[in-house]
């Protein structure tokens, strides 16, 4: 397991919350390295955020799952010690016989579900080969987990503030609802005016979490005081009349 590369890279996620991604790259030395870039860049091109170090010090035992050819095991560990929501791993294993020839393995994992396999083979591998069948290879895995549904949470301060999904009510905020992978139109509303409408895009696996609007409570208006002139006066009048009868 001297061998095992774990990717170190972390991006900021901004603005809309992405599927966060974990990579462990192992097999072949000399294949660890083009492989585990090839697949950053394909993560990169794609928006996903990258997790580093995603088993810290449970790497081992996750690889040892795949050596006892144990899929229960690798996915009890993932979902036991991963720090990301997704994990991709891929082992590059040299054909017999062969000094350039590689099978390439690989799953993505996603907690919840079960892991999604890919499979290539690289014939006479060099950088300008490996580029076009990791893409491949990673847009298969990703179209395996599109039925994986993402998670929404919304939050909520004050009551009165309900939820639509692309014109599809939800309910009132606070509230928490499974979405498919994509893109949609999110709209909060209070007493049937729209408050806010932005875009939102779920990650499979992913949940995305905000806050609903804050509604803005007008103070009543003060109470009018009633005028004391008019009686003053009415006063005034009456004790005329009383003294002049």
């Amino acid at each position: 397991m001297s061998f095992v590369r774990v990717l170190t890279t972390l991006l900021l996620l901004t603005g809309l919350a992405h599927a966060d991604v974990g990579v462990v790259t192992t097999g072949e030395p000399m294949m660890q390295a083009p492989v585990l870039a090839q697949v950053q860049g394909w993560l990169q091109q794609h928006q996903y955020g990258l997790v580093a170090v995603p088993l810290g010090d449970a790497a081992n035992s996750f690889m040892d799952c795949f050596v006892m050819e144990d899929m229960g095991c690798a996915q009890k560990s993932f979902e036991k010690d991963s720090k990301a929501s997704n994990l991709i791993y891929v082992r590059a294993d040299l054909m017999a016989g062969q000094a350039r020839d590689f099978n390439l393995i690989a799953y993505w994992f996603v907690k919840g579900h079960e892991p999604v396999l890919q499979k290539r083979e690289c014939h006479g591998c060099d950088d300008a080969k490996l580029g076009p069948i990791v893409g491949s290879l990673m847009t298969d895995l990703e179209k395996g987990i599109s039925s994986t549904k993402g998670h929404l949470k919304i939050t909520s301060v004050l009551g009165g503030v309900s939820v639509t999904i692309d014109n599809v009510s939800l309910g009132a905020a606070p509230l928490e609802h499974d979405l498919d992978p994509g893109p949609h139109e999110i709209s909060f509303l209070h007493r049937g005016k729209v408050l806010e409408t932005k875009p939102l895009k779920i990650e499979p696996g992913a949940t995305v979490e905000m806050a609903a609007p804050t509604l803005t409570i007008e103070a009543p208006p003060p109470a009018k005081q009633r005028s004391r002139a008019l009686p003053v006066s009415l006063a005034v009048v009456g004790a005329a009349l009383a003294v002049t009868g």
